[in-house]
């Protein structure tokens, strides 16, 4: 469920402390993961929450250096799924641990 609207700058504003206090402390995929996660359950706008934040995310590794991530339309179900039992169980390494795996199987070539 959304926030009210006089909630979403107090959310924002946290969400931004806690980017700053972690952009040079994590690793660069589970900051942007963490930052997906965190943006997309703030829910600021009726529409295209999950688009700002893959573009967030992918904004992250682009500027860390790392090769973006694909999310495609088709298939995103296991995706969603991460999303909502990260929510619901209000744990993000279910999320975390999602977005690494499929990290690595869309990069893998990158790491050897």
């Amino acid at each position: 469920m959304p926030p009210s609207p006089v909630e979403v700058l107090p959310m924002l504003t946290e969400f931004f402390q806690w980017y700053n206090k972690h952009k040079n402390r994590l690793h660069a995929v589970e900051l942007a993961a963490i930052a997906h996660l965190k943006f997309v359950t703030i829910h600021p706008f009726g529409d295209g929450n999950g688009r700002i934040s893959r573009l967030i995310m992918n904004f992250i590794l682009y500027k860390k250096k790392y090769p973006m991530i694909d999310i495609p339309y088709l298939g995103r179900n296991s995706y969603h799924n991460a999303l909502e039992r990260s929510q619901v169980k209000g744990d993000g390494r279910i999320f975390l641990q999602w977005l690494i795996k499929r990290y690595i199987k869309e990069h893998k070539r990158y790491l050897r």
